[in-house]
């Protein structure tokens, strides 16, 4: 096959990207998934702040904080995974109902990704170990320069095999019924022969939404404006309620901007899924799929073997 021009990639990655924003308009209400797992991530800190300050005099004794806090902090890290890893497989029940031509409900996914807790679960402490390795990695070298450069270059290559690794792991589990592991090593199978769409179609999706974020910036930047050119002596008070206004329309569009995002990935990872593993995708143009999954990127079989 002849190699694909940039705007043939361009064309796959907006093509998939669009498919799967259609399938998320039908279910608007997914959208507060996300909202509710960072609210419930909100309480975790919050219960977690109240701990350390109610425990406080029981440990502060011996002058040694240190374990405490690292111990809370993993545990902490481990939660979030939790959450972040659930969280996601609601919305993929969702999606992956959408795709199969049927209606989803939200208690339907809930119950389904419930039926898989253990699998998640082990899923979402292998992330968060990844996570804190990555994290000293990224810390272990801080003290020399060329040890600082060496372990953030190794951080991010190792993050970065991670989160290409484990792309289709949540789908596997799920719709797969395979366990945390099994569906790891599924992951890097279907990345191997089915490289070409996985990433791309992020970064056409990313790409939307950096500028998304970058216009609810100028906004932003537009308000503190708004303030700062009131000319002296003049009534402030129309000028701080205009920028007032626009500053929360701006911070509206952040978090609307940051929910659809999370919820587009997981239903555009979920369409590359069904499809690698050949399931039927009904009212999916899949004619872009099927030029897109025909490439294959080299380098990475040897990289994932």
């Amino acid at each position: 096959m002849a190699k694909e021009s940039y705007s043939q990639r361009r064309k796959i990655g907006r093509s998939l990207a669009i498919e799967s924003g259609k399938a998320l308009k039908q279910d608007k209400a997914v959208i507060l998934v996300p909202l509710i797992a960072f609210v419930v991530q909100i309480a975790v800190i919050v219960v977690a702040a109240l701990v350390y300050l109610l425990t406080l005099p029981l440990w502060a004794q011996g002058n040694n904080s240190q374990p405490v806090l690292i111990s809370m902090g993993a545990i902490m890290l481990i939660v979030f995974a939790f959450i972040n890893v659930f969280s996601q497989a609601v919305v993929m029940g969702m999606a992956n109902e959408r795709f199969a031509g049927n209606d989803p409900k939200l208690g339907d996914s809930v119950a389904n990704a419930s039926k898989h807790f253990a699998s998640l679960g082990l899923y979402a402490f292998l992330e968060a170990a990844v996570g804190l390795l990555m994290r000293m990695l990224h810390n272990a070298g801080k003290n020399t320069t060329w040890l600082s450069l060496f372990t953030n270059l190794l951080a991010f290559f190792g993050g970065m095999f991670w989160a290409i690794a484990t792309y289709f792991t949540i789908p596997g589990i799920l719709f797969g019924n395979l366990s945390a592991i099994d569906s790891i090593k599924n992951s890097i199978k279907l990345i191997k022969e089915k490289w070409g769409p996985a990433l791309r179609v992020n970064v056409v999706a990313a790409a939307f939404v950096f500028i998304g974020y970058i216009l609810a910036f100028i906004g932003l930047m537009g308000a503190v404006g708004l303030v700062a050119s009131v000319p002296y002596g003049t009534d402030p008070r129309p000028n701080q309620i205009a920028a007032v206004s626009l500053a929360l329309l701006s911070l509206l569009a952040i978090l609307l901007i940051t929910l659809i995002q999370s919820t587009l990935f997981s239903y555009i990872k979920v369409a590359l899924y069904r499809f690698a593993t050949g399931q039927p995708l009904p009212n999916f143009d899949t004619s872009n799929l099927e030029q897109a999954f025909v490439v294959r990127k080299k380098w990475i079989d040897g990289v994932l073997e």
